[in-house]
């Protein structure tokens, strides 16, 4: 969590919250299919992806919730594979992989655009003041990390030589 005092994590399919220390897991929601949680900046919810409801191989949604697992909602609904979900450093917007493109949605879920184009695109981070988003990307060769801006302007190659999983320095 941002304060430090828990850790969020899956263990067969479902999602738990602990204290730093190991102690007091508490699974908050039911095995089968929650992945990848990530805290909001305030420590009040999680965001995770999961395929709970889905009907096709692939097809996962990116959920939101409580950090006790309570008033869990779907914020991605269409049957493409939604994964790797970030909030913003402010809390305002989610950035997520959206098959192989990186997008970027307001927090309940509205306003879902696309902001770098396909590509094998993977884990989308945001810079500390909220303005950019680095991922990594592979067109056609090894993977390179690029960044954009969170309209999609900007897009800037960083680096190559099979690089990937980018993640800013606090400022």
């Amino acid at each position: 969590s941002p304060d430090g005092a828990r850790i969020a994590y899956e263990n067969l399919g479902a999602l738990w919250v602990m204290n730093a220390d190991g102690t007091n897991p508490m699974q908050i929601t039911a095995e089968g299919g929650y992945f990848g949680p990530a805290w909001s900046p305030d420590g009040k919810r999680l965001i995770c992806n999961s395929d709970v409801d889905a009907l096709d191989l692939g097809d996962e949604d990116i959920w939101v919730m409580n950090a006790d697992g309570t008033g869990a909602a779907k914020l991605t609904d269409d049957a493409s594979y939604n994964y790797g979900a970030e909030w913003s450093p402010d809390g305002s917007m989610i950035a997520f992989n959206h098959d192989d493109e990186i997008w970027v949605m307001n927090a309940d879920g509205t306003n879902q655009r696309r902001v770098a184009p396909a590509g094998g695109v993977g884990g989308p981070t945001w810079s500390p003041d909220g303005l950019r988003l680095a991922y990594s990307s592979r067109t056609g060769g090894p993977s390179e990390i690029w960044s954009v801006g969170i309209d999609g302007s900007g897009a800037t190659k960083l680096a190559g030589g099979a690089a990937r999983w980018p993640s800013w320095s606090p400022i």
